[in-house]
């Protein structure tokens, strides 16, 4: 079983840090959990390892913002 964001975050996740057109599918949870850390401050080098609980909480902070920033867009 292979867990993603739903619909809702997942992809507008995605296209603001690629900055391209939506994906067909939201991303894997691994490239998730990179995503969101990168919010926080994390940048993913090579000898870096995986992101810590700092910036997993900063970064999930940014996304429930941007995330509600979406929401009031489609509401207008």
């Amino acid at each position: 079983m292979k867990w993603r964001l739903n619909e809702e975050n997942g992809k507008p996740l995605a296209c603001l840090l690629a900055r391209k057109p939506l994906p067909s599918e939201s991303p894997k949870l691994n490239e998730t959990i990179r995503l969101i850390a990168s919010f926080g401050g994390f940048l993913g080098r090579k000898s870096d390892g995986g992101p810590g609980a700092k910036s997993l909480w900063q970064g999930l902070q940014r996304v429930m913002d941007f995330a509600m920033g979406i929401r009031a867009v489609r509401e207008i």
